[in-house]
């Protein structure tokens, strides 16, 4: 069983520019969509570019560690010109997830 930690959420809303603009409402759809699903691409490479880079010097030497990890992100629209991207470590040992999270103090997702 893998065990999630979260250590960023990004939120993306361009509704306000929409409505401030709205013969520009194509356009701002369009590069929103482009930013939603672009990572997809890449995901690894995505989340290793947006993570901190002294954590992720800890996740690589970090002795304490007993099993492996992964980097992903989660994303959901939450309306017509939004969505939220939650960005996480995902251990194989609930003892690495703990230590992430005391660590770094991120959102839990066992």
């Amino acid at each position: 069983m893998a065990h999630k930690v979260t250590f960023e959420i990004e939120f993306h809303d361009e509704a306000q520019q929409a409505a401030a603009s709205p013969s520009n409402t194509g356009m701002i759809r369009a590069m929103l969509e482009y930013e939603m699903n672009w990572p997809r691409v890449n995901p690894g490479h995505y989340v290793l570019g947006s993570m901190n880079g002294d954590m992720l010097e800890w996740l690589n030497t970090c002795r304490a560690l007993r099993g492996d990890n992964r980097l992903g992100f989660d994303q959901a629209r939450t309306g017509d010109l939004s969505f939220t991207r939650s960005l996480y470590v995902e251990f194989d040992d609930r003892r690495d997830a703990m230590l992430f999270r005391l660590t770094w103090g991120c959102t839990s997702k066992f």
